[in-house]
């Protein structure tokens, strides 16, 4: 089970044998059936010991999700502020890679608490937008509204990030990306 991305996070052992109980329970059970008394006889802990970290495993799952999604920024940061982003898309797609069951089951994941889904498109048109407000020159505006330029930006970005986590890592979609957004701000210049 891939849980590398433990390895980013100053989480206690107790957190990691709870996100890991968690993931391997997700393996075999949807998120609605799985219950506080599964994740605790998973992880070995007692059900006091469960709430001293979480109150629920909707916060646990909105924690997990929260942490993935902190990455995915930092991945995305880098991006951005690189005119050849291939090897950007490369570390991130090992990233995935790495993570790929776990992302894709959190992803698939729906609650009125936390889905990974929607905040990994908030964290990419944020970050989008931000880059593009702190960086006028990249961009007419007048021309392109940002609104629109942000959601292309995050269906691209949800498109490889999907594909990614299905198929690991394709260069020639990295290259093709990398070409794309050199493309796109020279053209927009």
């Amino acid at each position: 089970m891939g849980l590398s991305i433990m390895k980013n996070f100053k989480l206690s052992k107790t957190d990691r044998n709870i996100w890991q109980a968690f993931f391997s329970l997700l393996e075999s059970n949807d998120f609605k059936s799985i219950t506080v008394s599964q994740i605790c006889s998973g992880a070995e802990i007692s059900r006091p010991t469960f709430y001293r970290h979480y109150i629920d495993k909707y916060e646990l799952l909105s924690s997990i999700n929260h942490c993935y999604a902190v990455e995915l920024k930092d991945f995305i940061d880098q991006r951005l502020e690189k005119f050849d982003i291939t090897q950007t898309l490369i570390r991130m797609t090992e990233f995935l890679s790495n993570n790929s069951s776990n992302t894709l089951m959190l992803l698939n994941i729906h609650t009125q608490e936390s889905d990974l889904n929607e905040l990994f498109k908030s964290v990419l048109r944020k970050t989008f937008s931000d880059h593009v407000r702190q960086n006028p020159s990249l961009v007419k505006l007048e021309e392109f509204p940002l609104e629109y330029l942000s959601d292309l930006y995050v269906a691209n970005a949800m498109v490889f990030l999907n594909y990614s986590l299905k198929h690991g890592l394709n260069i020639n979609i990295v290259r093709a990306l990398n070409q794309a957004q050199k493309l796109i701000f020279k053209n927009l210049e």
